[in-house]
């Protein structure tokens, strides 16, 4: 997928957000506006009459407008959730795997990370140095010294420097970064393919990086509560079931349509 796809797609994603947190706000705002043009025929405080003639009316009014205040805040909450959404994805720095240069990104990322890892080793073994100071690990380092004052002050263990963990974390990072990376060089070559099971087109589209179900119609309830345990999602836009290539998720797809 070329890059400028790729920011397309990104940012129609994040407009399908928006659109929707608008919907939801104006759906809202109707609903709540519905319950005030009901409730205000009566009068302020004014009681059910039980047995009056204006019994049954009443009570009707009273839940449709309980019904449309509901509706409001329902759609106030959805509003506010393709809102966070729209957000997170303007926000999100994540390296996906569908990036066409993701491989270079996790690279510079991967070096990145070593270099953090060695310095904070040159750091720990010049404070450990009898006789350290701030100012002599800073002269050492070619570092700020208000950067080193900080690595002397001892931690709620009564450590100093950077603790065992920061390493450990670091180290589990790179694993992972690396893993990654031999993933997606080793699927570099894969082509997009599609076979029949059954009337299900099975897709392995490697420009989406999406494994993608199109069933002839809706698939029952039992298929989709399966699918969805399985990490597929419903995708109005392409008009299928999918989820991220991997994982697994072609034999998991095989199982539920074989069943």
């Amino acid at each position: 997928m070329p890059r400028e796809d790729y920011e397309q797609k990104k940012q129609d994603r994040i407009e399908r957000y928006k659109a929707r947190a608008e919907r939801a706000d104006a759906n809202s705002a109707a609903a709540y506006q519905r319950s005030r043009d009901l409730l205000d025929p009566i009068p302020f405080g004014q009681p059910i009459l039980v047995g009056h003639h204006s019994e049954r009316g009443h009570r009707a009014t009273l839940r449709k407008a309980d019904t449309a205040m509901r509706r409001s805040s329902e759609e106030a909450s959805k509003a506010k959730h393709y809102r966070e959404k729209a957000l997170d994805a303007e926000r999100n720095r994540t390296i996906s795997s569908d990036d066409p240069d993701a491989i270079s990104l996790l690279r510079s990322k991967l070096e990145g990370l070593e270099a953090r890892r060695e310095q904070i080793k040159k750091a720990n073994k010049a404070i450990k140095r009898k006789g350290a100071t701030p100012e002599t690990v800073a002269a050492e380092l070619d570092i700020a010294r208000h950067i080193t004052v900080t690595w002397f002050k001892p931690d709620f263990a009564g450590r100093i420097g950077f603790p065992s963990y920061v390493l450990s974390n670091l180290g589990g990072n790179i694993r992972r970064i690396k893993e990654r990376i031999e993933t997606l060089e080793a699927t570099a070559g894969d082509e997009t393919t599609e076979e029949m099971i059954g009337d299900v087109r099975l897709v392995d589209n490697v420009e989406e990086n999406r494994l993608q179900l199109f069933f002839p119609g809706k698939p029952d309830e039992e298929t989709r509560r399966k699918l969805k345990s399985s990490g597929f999602r419903w995708c109005r836009s392409e008009g299928a079931w999918q989820a991220f290539r991997g994982n697994g998720a072609t034999a998991k797809a095989k199982a539920i349509l074989e069943a």
